[in-house]
C-alpha cells in the first residue's frame, strides 16, 4: 500500500435476520446501536434460544432484506425470500404485543414475536421449529463492561453493533489459501481497504465518514466461516484451519475487529477512513 492511499469504504452488509442472508449496500444509516436493522430480527427455537447456522446451515439459503427508503424512515418492513425465490412481506412487529425473552449467547433480552403466518413458512423451508421475533426500540441489551462504556448496547448480534474486516489483511489471508475467500465468509458490515495486512488491529477510534468509531476488540471466529454463505453447505476447514496457525487471541481464532459508533450518520461506499487514535497494544 503507497503511503498515500487514503482507506476508504469499499463494502457494506447489512443482516436484517441474524444468520440469515444479508445484503449488499452502497448506502445505509447507522445509530450507536450500529446499521439500522443490522440484526434486529432474529429465529428462536421453542425454548427462546437464538438459531444460527451453527445449529441450521439451510439458514443461510433465506435472503433478509430491507428497503433504504425504510431504513431511512425507521420503518421495520422486512421481506424474506427462500431459495426458490418465493417473498414473504413480514408483518411489521407490534409493539403492544406481550414480550417473550429470548437468550443470545449469555444474554437474554426482551422480544416481540411477530406471526405465526412467518413462522409457518420459515419452519416448512428450514425443517425445525423457529420463531421469529423482533428487537424493540425500547430494549436494552448492554454491551460486556470490559469492552462497552455505561449506556452503549446492541441488538441480536454476537456482541457489538459493527464488524470491521479490512482488504489488506483479507488479501494476506487469501495469500495463504489454497482457495481464496470473499469478505462475505466473515459476514463484516463494513469492509476498509486499502490497508496494511492486519492494520486494523493498531486502531483505537477512527472516522468512518462523519461518524467516530471505537474499535473494541478482536473478532472470534467460527464455524460459520467455513460454510458456503448462499448455501450453508460444509466446503471444508478453510479459512478457519489457515487463521489458527498465525490469528490466536485470548483462546480464540480472530479475524476482524468489533466495533461501537459513538454518534448517528450515514454510511457510503467511498467515503474516507481516519484514523483518530492508534492503540498501543491489546
Amino acid at each position: 500500500m503507497s503511503h498515500y492511499d487514503v482507506p476508504r469504504v469499499q463494502g457494506l452488509w447489512v443482516y436484517p435476520v441474524k444468520s440469515l442472508q444479508g445484503m449488499a449496500v452502497t448506502r445505509w444509516p447507522l445509530t450507536r446501536l450500529g446499521l439500522v436493522f443490522d440484526r434486529r430480527w432474529m429465529l428462536v427455537d421453542p425454548k427462546g434460544h437464538f438459531l444460527s447456522q451453527r445449529r441450521v446451515p439451510r439458514m443461510a439459503q433465506l435472503q433478509a432484506r430491507v428497503r433504504l427508503q425504510d431504513a431511512l424512515a425507521g420503518r421495520p418492513r422486512l421481506l424474506l425470500v427462500d431459495a426458490q425465490g418465493y417473498t414473504f412481506a413480514v408483518p411489521e412487529p407490534d409493539p403492544a404485543r406481550p414480550r417473550m425473552r429470548v437468550r443470545v449467547w449469555r444474554d437474554e433480552v426482551d422480544a416481540i414475536w411477530v406471526s405465526d403466518a412467518v413462522d409457518a413458512w420459515l419452519q416448512a423451508r428450514l425443517g425445525v421449529p423457529a420463531r421469529l421475533v423482533y428487537f424493540p426500540d425500547d430494549a436494552h441489551r448492554p454491551l460486556s463492561p470490559k469492552y462497552g462504556l455505561p449506556g452503549e448496547g446492541t441488538t441480536f448480534t454476537d456482541g457489538y453493533p459493527i464488524l470491521i474486516v479490512t482488504q489488506g489483511s483479507l488479501d494476506d489471508l487469501n495469500r495463504r489459501l489454497r482457495t481464496p475467500v470473499g469478505p462475505e465468509r466473515f459476514r463484516p458490515n463494513v469492509l476498509i481497504g486499502p490497508t496494511a495486512a492486519y492494520e486494523e488491529d493498531t486502531w483505537h477510534r477512527v472516522r468512518i465518514g462523519r461518524v467516530p468509531v471505537r474499535v473494541v476488540k478482536p473478532s472470534k471466529r467460527c464455524v460459520i466461516t467455513t460454510l458456503d454463505p448462499r448455501t450453508g453447505k460444509r466446503l471444508g476447514k478453510e479459512p478457519l484451519a489457515t487463521l489458527a496457525t498465525y490469528r490466536r487471541w485470548q483462546g480464540g481464532v480472530i479475524f476482524g475487529q468489533n466495533a461501537v459508533p459513538e454518534a448517528e450518520g450515514v454510511w457510503e461506499l467511498g467515503q474516507r477512513v481516519e484514523v483518530l487514535r492508534p492503540r498501543v497494544a491489546w
